[in-house]
């Protein structure tokens, strides 16, 4: 009984050495597989919560230093953008290319209603 059960260990790696092309078509067919399976499922057989919580807003204003893009760009920004509800968060980052603005909210606002109320801001 024992040398039946080291026959059937050794299956999978002693196939993988015989048959190398196989066992990477094999793999490439389940990859395959996957890719169109997920690409095709429909929105609506996702779980829930695998939503985002956050939401970004780029500024761009060339030709000047970052702490002018911080004085001039930045805090008028975040000051307009800590007016919406809902926010965890509000991360600005300024550089001499313009300003970043990240914003995280809570589980329980509905990203669609956020976005359009940073939209309108």
């Amino acid at each position: 009984m024992p040398l039946v059960h080291r026959v059937r260990e050794s299956l999978l790696p002693s196939l993988s050495l015989r048959r190398p092309v196989t066992v990477v078509m094999v793999f490439i067919a389940l990859l395959t597989v996957g890719y169109i399976a997920y690409s095709r499922i429909s929105l609506a057989l996702l779980p829930g919560g695998l939503e985002r919580r956050w939401l970004g807003v780029y500024v761009p204003y060339t030709g000047s230093s970052g702490l002018e893009v911080e004085q001039l760009i930045a805090r008028p920004v975040e000051r307009v953008l800590r007016t919406m509800g809902g926010i965890e968060h509000v991360y600005t980052s300024s550089s001499h290319r313009g300003c970043w603005a990240s914003l995280s909210f809570r589980q329980d606002v509905d990203m669609s209603e956020a976005y359009n109320q940073l939209r309108d801001r």
